[in-house]
């Protein structure tokens, strides 16, 4: 099965679903061409590249406008939540701090946590900047103005 863009939210707005021929024949539509598969295991709907679109703030700017807060660069067990409920909880592997809108410096020892789906809600902005993250994802940075931070003092 050929893999094909498939566009699943578009502003903001539900449009699909993506679907491998096992579970596309559950819902009775046709496959996206979405599957991948362990060594052990049989194929389950799975993305290869997931992109979402840059924004309109430079990255620069959204630092700027940070009282107080992290820039998170990469977590440690990712995937790790429920997806069902959204809950998430991760420890963060790569995070700096920021302080009147300046990167102080970075920061150990810390986890972020909370229900994504609720955080997706409050999007302050999107950066203009997007990379490649575990090289499946292009994402750009999210501004979220309140996260639960716990950490060692």
């Amino acid at each position: 099965m050929p893999h094909r863009r498939n566009a699943l939210v578009e502003k903001g707005v539900l449009k699909g679903f993506i679907y491998d021929l096992k579970t596309a024949a559950q819902y009775g539509v046709e496959s996206t061409g979405n599957a991948s598969r362990s060594l052990f295991n049989p194929p389950e709907p799975s993305f290869t590249n997931l992109v979402i679109q840059p924004g309109d703030t430079p990255l620069k700017d959204m630092i700027a406008r940070m009282n107080e807060g992290i820039i998170v660069e990469d977590l440690l067990g990712i995937g790790q939540g429920n997806i069902i409920s959204g809950a998430f909880s991760n420890p963060l592997a790569l995070a700096f701090k920021v302080e009147k809108g300046e990167i102080v410096g970075r920061v150990k020892d810390l986890s972020i946590g909370g229900n994504i789906y609720e955080l997706l809600k409050d999007v302050a902005a999107v950066s203009q900047e997007a990379q490649w993250v575990s090289s499946t994802f292009y994402a750009p940075y999210v501004l979220i103005p309140e996260m639960n931070v716990a950490g060692k003092s």
